[in-house]
């Protein structure tokens, strides 16, 4: 085949089959071995199986189970109704296939008669000995192509320190990239001596490592219980524990992080009355899991209290992960039908259902025969819907759902030694019309393939190259971005998330799709420092030498910031334009105006130098308008022995200044002093000038007039598009801030609701219907917004560090 098609084109086929077709077409020959073994191809159809798994809702559960009888000793081997199967979590259970399985361990080195599922992790199985009580053997399991690998014994054995309880667990480190099998261990040393506490142990085996780690003594103030489920979400193990401590929370939750290995305390539902539950053995069953939506915990708690005399069953969830005040009851079940036995709650599926256990009886000749029926619970509807399975003594089901896109590789993917590079077999120029095609995270991930391709991604000319294919491809598609920073020191809310602490300061910066939904993006981490460059798409930023002029070297002053590009000589530019007082003049004030520049290509701030004191700034942050290879900002202008409002352009690559003049039309004897309020922003095509002007007139009434320069430098094609009245029985006026690429205007509206608070709201008008229309954050007490192109800049300068 690769005689007839490029390699792109075979790659791209191949990146579309299922795990087992690959491994058939590793026979192929040896190139197509070569690349399946890749590890970047392994990653690749990681990625794609989790997003077709996604977008086709093809999610799978791994469904164990087994029938024998317990009062006879059977071996392994002997039980021939252990099965594995994957099932598909649609509305009918589909069956995907059964999974053969047989451990590479002796009948006599194995401590229970089966193997109990630890867990599961983007594809991979852990599976453990110890459903009875102690577990010492361990496997890392891939089923979709039949891998698997033993650990080697874990330091804490019944050997080494006697009997003991044990809780283990199996997990994705996304920080290290690698697969941990965690124990958490309690020995049996002080059950014989009353006076001597139990000593609780932690004990990590790294996949990468290929070892456990030495064991640690952790603090004992909670007893463990023998192989319960665990519940691995936001990058912690969850087990639930007993409190050794007199409280009112008998039991909590028991949290690993997997990436610090550092243990925490989660409360569970505060509203549990423990004394209420009936005492004894057996009379309460806790049980975790991970929430329908994946991302947080739930809680299957069975009991008998003090008022029932039959079991129940309540179902929780914590809606917001780690918010003990977010513990919802779903659900409480009650015994059902007639020989009222109440089902044994599994897992949740997708869509919200439970997978439960109902145990049925039916009568056959005169007797009895007990029948284990595997059913999804409706928690809407309170109905229950039979899955096909049934006869099993026991039954376990986990999500098999190729998780961790960080994930850079499968460690079972065939992969016995290293493999050509894809420039052995594709020429350089294909290769570089791929990499510009890919997103920029990906492109970051790349660097690390090889020195040609770091070499490549950061060359300047690369760059450049794939910021123009950027550009392009938004104009194409519509998908421009807007970079939002709000922040606020009170009460905010935005659009899926919450925060309700007062006091609390909220500082976001924020991607959205310049769309109709203003759809969220991604949100930015930063940090602050006096003058930064910072490129949140590959997380990079540069930290700006001091400038030369500041309140220790000139005192007070008024500045002007801007950042623009300079396309004539390839270079980014921070400008700063300050205004401050000199001479010793008491009767009249003296100002100097100077101007500074950094280059990012020099790296380091110009000499300032002296510019025509002929207008006055307004201060410290009046917004930019870079347009046409020129920074905007609105000044004070001195014309006719008067002060009249201009615009003041500076020409980034002259780095000389002009001035622009403001609409001819304007009534400036009209406006009152004080209450006039301008602000330049560009054009919604990106090509000229745009202002909006908020004032009073003689009438105390407040009015926003939206104006824009139809050509650019032209003063006579200023043109006002809209003049806005207060709106609402506040008689609030919005502040507006920058255009859309689609002509509307985002602003911020001022409401109240009832003489409370004022509740600053983001908003988009449509100048052509003057239908305002909510975008989902409120209540900051500052936004800006402009308009955002993700690139690869910063990639290739040394001095840029990460964040």
């Amino acid at each position: 085949m690769s005689d007839c098609l490029p390699q792109e084109v075979i790659t791209n086929i191949l990146l579309r089959l299922p795990a087992k077709s690959l491994v058939v077409c590793t026979s192929v020959c040896k190139s197509w071995r070569s690349m399946i073994k890749d590890s970047s191809f392994i990653s690749a159809h990681l990625s794609r199986t989790i997003d077709f798994n996604d977008h086709h809702d093809t999610h799978l559960l791994l469904l164990h189970r087994f029938y024998t009888i317990w009062s006879e000793k059977v071996s392994v081997h002997r039980l021939k109704q252990e099965v594995y199967s994957l099932h598909y979590d649609n509305n009918d259970f589909s069956d995907c296939c059964e999974i053969g399985f047989q451990s590479p361990i002796a009948d006599r080195e194995i401590c229970s008669d089966f193997f109990r599922v630890v867990g599961v992790c983007n594809g991979l199985v852990c599976l453990a000995d110890d459903f009875e009580r102690y577990g010492e053997n361990f496997l890392l399991w891939n089923p979709s192509i039949r891998k698997l690998v033993s650990l080697p014994k874990p330091g804490i054995t019944v050997q080494t320190v006697g009997g003991y309880d044990a809780q283990h667990g199996f997990a994705f480190d996304v920080v290290t990239n690698d697969y941990k099998v965690v124990r958490v261990v309690e020995d049996q040393y002080g059950w014989e001596d009353k006076e001597t506490e139990n000593r609780i142990f932690v004990e990590v085996y790294s996949l990468a490592a290929g070892s456990w780690s030495s064991r640690r003594i952790v603090d004992p103030q909670w007893s463990v219980f023998g192989h319960l489920p665990q519940a691995f979400v936001n990058g912690a193990l969850h087990w639930d524990v007993r409190s050794k401590a007199s409280s009112k929370h008998r039991y909590f939750i028991l949290a690993f992080d997997v990436g610090s290995e550092l243990l925490r305390e989660i409360m569970m539902p505060e509203s549990l009355d423990w004394d209420s539950f009936r005492p004894g053995f057996g009379d309460l069953s806790l049980q975790l899991t991970v929430s329908g939506d994946g991302k947080s915990l739930a809680l299957f708690l069975r009991y008998h209290d003090e008022y029932s005399d039959p079991s129940l069953l309540d179902v929780w969830v914590m809606k917001e992960y780690c918010v003990e005040e977010s513990w919802t009851k779903l659900i409480t079940l009650r015994p059902q039908g007639p020989q009222r036995s109440l089902p044994r709650a599994v897992c949740f599926r997708k869509r919200g259902e439970v997978v439960m256990i109902r145990n049925l009886e039916k009568h056959c000749n005169g007797g009895e025969e007990a029948r284990n029926e595997l059913v999804s619970l409706d928690l809407e509807s309170g109905q229950f819907k039979s899955l096909g399975i049934c006869r099993y003594k026991f039954c376990a089901g986990s999500p098999y759902s190729l998780r961790g896109r960080n994930s850079k590789q499968n460690p079972f993917s065939f992969s016995d030694g290293t493999c050509p590079a894809m420039s052995d077999y594709l020429p350089q120029e294909v290769i570089t019309n791929i990499l510009l095609r890919l997103p920029i995270k990906s492109l970051v991930i790349c660097t690390s393939v090889c020195k040609s391709w770091m070499s490549m991604i950061k060359d300047s000319s690369f760059i450049g190259a794939h910021l123009s294919r950027t550009i392009d491809f938004n104009n194409h598609h519509g998908t421009h971005l807007l970079l939002l920073h709000r922040f606020s020191s009170k009460n905010c809310v935005i659009r899926g998330r919450n925060s309700s602490v007062p006091g609390v300061k909220e500082d976001v910066y924020s991607l959205h799709y310049d769309n109709s939904g203003f759809d969220d993006c991604y949100d930015l981490n930063h940090y602050g420092y006096n003058f930064l460059i910072w490129n949140p798409s590959i997380r990079k930023l540069v930290t700006l030498h001091k400038p030369g002029l500041r309140f220790d070297t000139v005192g007070g002053y008024d500045a002007y910031h801007g950042f623009a590009f300079d396309a004539m000589t390839n270079d980014y530019k921070v400008v700063r334009l300050v205004q401050y007082e000199y001479g010793c003049n008491n009767e009249k004030k003296e100002y100097q105006t100077c101007v500074e520049v950094y280059s990012l290509a020099a790296g380091t701030w110009s000499n300032p130098r002296l510019v025509d004191p002929q207008f006055m700034l307004f201060g410290l942050q009046s917004p930019q308008a870079f347009v046409n290879g020129a920074l905007h900002w609105v000044a004070r202008g001195f014309r006719s022995s008067l002060f009249c409002n201009i615009i003041l352009a500076f020409g980034v690559g002259s780095e000389l200044f002009r001035e622009i003049m403001m609409p001819k039309s304007l009534d400036r004897d009209s406006l009152r002093a004080g209450n006039l309020k301008l602000r330049l922003s560009v054009s919604g095509d990106g090509k000229s000038l745009a202002m909006f002007m908020r004032y009073k007139s003689y009438t105390n009434t407040s009015f926003l007039d939206v104006w824009v320069m139809k050509e650019y430098c032209l003063e006579e094609s200023w043109t006002k598009l809209i003049t806005l009245h207060p709106q609402g029985p506040q008689r609030s006026l919005p502040s507006a801030l920058c255009f859309r690429k689609s002509g509307e205007i985002v602003m911020v509206h001022d409401h109240r609701y009832g003489g409370e608070e004022v509740k600053n709201e983001l908003v988009s008008l449509d100048l052509v219907s003057r239908q305002v229309k909510n975008l989902g954050s409120r209540r900051y007490q500052h936004y800006t917004i402009d308009p955002y192109e993700e690139s690869l800049v910063l990639l290739d300068r040394n001095e840029a560090v990460s964040c």
